[in-house]
């Protein structure tokens, strides 16, 4: 029967996204009243986040919580979720088909027993269920737990979302008195807009991701060579200049190339074309502090910026 469900599995996105955590980034949601409220009351949750804001990784460290909570009581909770994958490989992930069968599979073996209402659907025949069939089992099993936790991320990413979106709204609307939902993605207009029109309480994860920037940023910079024999000053305004060149986003960290100065020519590229003098000057003197002769070294990206502003300096 498992094999005619036909359910993906998206657990080798969650054990990637896992992995890229950073031990202390997002306590201001683990730790605090976020995932509180989250665990003891149902309702729904919009984590929006433009790419590369760590929602991924921030949905990952969520059900690992919900996760350790079913291990202590697994009679009384069950949890499911599903990664949206927009890569070309991954065609499965983009489905909400898919995304109904996988939490199908993932709640039902979380009963005891084989679900009854899931034996009726397969006794139907050979033929493909519909989805509508398919929506009303994942409901009934729903309905029939007492506490259900289900995360999914990058919603942005389905290529379905005409069928996902009214599927949420009827969600929604049902009131599930168990149900408590995380759906994180990009707001994209046609998600904004549904969203927005249903009142649904969101989070802006960039707004929040400065804090969990310099976590990282703590950890990776003693990292690079010679690190340790920069003064504190210079250490503080690198790590200054980099949290701004971020703009909140992990993933812009971590495509850095490698070597401070063309680093330099990437975050001076997200400055205003119109130029920012004191972002100008405070590479400037920084690169200054790093090499004495580090007029050999700055690169022609960072001389045009310098020039462009050089009465400001």
């Amino acid at each position: 029967m498992w094999k005619w469900l036909d359910a993906p599995d998206s657990s080798p996105n969650y054990h990637a996204a896992l992995q890229r955590h950073q031990e202390g980034t997002f306590a201001w949601f683990l730790d605090g009243e976020y995932y509180n409220e989250f665990r003891d009351n149902a309702g729904f949750l919009w984590i929006k986040a433009t790419a590369g804001c760590g929602k991924t990784v921030l949905c990952s460290t969520i059900i690992r919580k919900i996760e350790a909570l079913w291990k202590k009581y697994p009679k009384s909770i069950a949890y499911g979720y599903f990664f949206v994958d927009g890569r070309d490989s991954q065609k499965d992930l983009q489905l909400h088909e898919k995304l109904i069968r996988s939490l199908i599979h993932q709640l039902s073996a979380q009963c005891d027993g084989v679900l009854a209402v899931l034996v009726d659907l397969y006794g139907q025949g050979h033929q493909p269920p519909s989805i509508r069939s398919l929506e009303g089992v994942l409901r009934h099993i729903v309905e029939g737990l007492h506490t259900v936790y289900i995360i999914i991320d990058s919603l942005d990413e389905c290529i379905e979302r005409n069928r996902m979106l009214p599927w949420i709204e009827r969600n929604i609307f049902e009131k599930h008195d168990n149900l408590h939902l995380i759906i994180a993605g990009r707001p994209e207009r046609d998600i904004s807009d549904t969203f927005e029109r249903l009142d649904v309480p969101f989070i802006d994860l960039a707004s929040k991701a400065d804090e969990d920037i310099a976590l990282y940023l703590d950890e990776e910079l003693p990292l690079l060579k010679n690190w340790q024999f920069w003064d504190k000053e210079t250490q503080r305004e690198v790590q200054s200049v980099l949290r701004k060149g971020a703009q909140g986003m992990f993933r812009w960290l971590r495509s850095l190339p490698k070597g401070l100065y063309k680093t330099y020519d990437r975050i001076l590229s997200r400055i205003d074309k119109e130029g920012d003098s004191t972002d100008t000057k405070l590479l400037y003197n920084l690169m200054i502090k790093m090499n004495h002769n580090s007029s050999h070294c700055i690169s022609a990206g960072m001389k045009m910026m310098f020039w462009r502003n050089v009465r400001a300096l």
